[in-house]
C-alpha cells in the first residue's frame, strides 16, 4: 500500500470514528430534583469580626441557572452557653452579622429557617479567627 492510500485510509477511519453515535453519560443524581440547601461560610471570631453566610440551592449541571439563592431566610449564630445573634439579609442569598466579639474557644452553631417553614441546625463547633488581610 502506498503512503497516499494509507493516509487516505487512516483519515477515513478517523473521520468515521468522530461520526459514530455516542450515548451521552448522565449520572443518576442529575435526574433527581434534590433542591438541597447549600450553606457557605464560617462563624468568624475575634474583635469586631463579621460573619458572612451564603445560602443557595443545588442545581442540575444542565440547568441554565446554576446559582439559586435562598431568599427571606432567618439565620442565627447561637452560642453553646446561651444567646444568639441574627444575621441580616443582604440579597442574593447573602446573610451578614453585625461586628461581633466572639471568642474562638467557645462553641457556636447556625440555626437557619427557610420558607416554607424548614429549619436547619448545625452542630456546635469552635469558631474560627479570620486570617489577616494581605496587601
Amino acid at each position: 500500500m502506498n503512503n497516499k492510500l494509507r493516509i487516505l485510509y487512516i483519515s477515513i477511519l478517523a473521520g468515521l470514528s468522530f461520526l459514530t453515535c455516542k450515548k451521552p453519560f448522565e449520572p443518576p443524581i442529575l435526574n433527581n430534583d434534590l433542591n438541597l440547601l447549600v450553606v457557605d461560610g464560617i462563624i468568624a471570631c475575634g474583635t469586631n469580626a463579621v460573619t458572612t453566610i451564603t445560602l443557595s440551592h443545588t442545581a442540575r449541571l444542565g440547568d441554565s441557572v446554576l446559582f439559586v439563592p435562598e431568599l427571606n431566610a432567618t439565620v442565627f449564630i447561637e452560642l453553646e452557653q446561651g444567646g444568639s445573634y441574627m444575621l441580616q439579609e443582604q440579597g442574593k442569598g447573602i446573610y451578614i452579622s453585625q461586628p461581633l466579639n466572639l471568642n474562638a474557644n467557645n462553641k457556636y452553631r447556625l440555626r437557619i429557617r427557610t420558607l416554607p417553614a424548614k429549619e436547619y441546625i448545625s452542630e456546635f463547633t469552635e469558631g474560627k479567627n479570620p486570617p489577616p488581610i494581605d496587601s
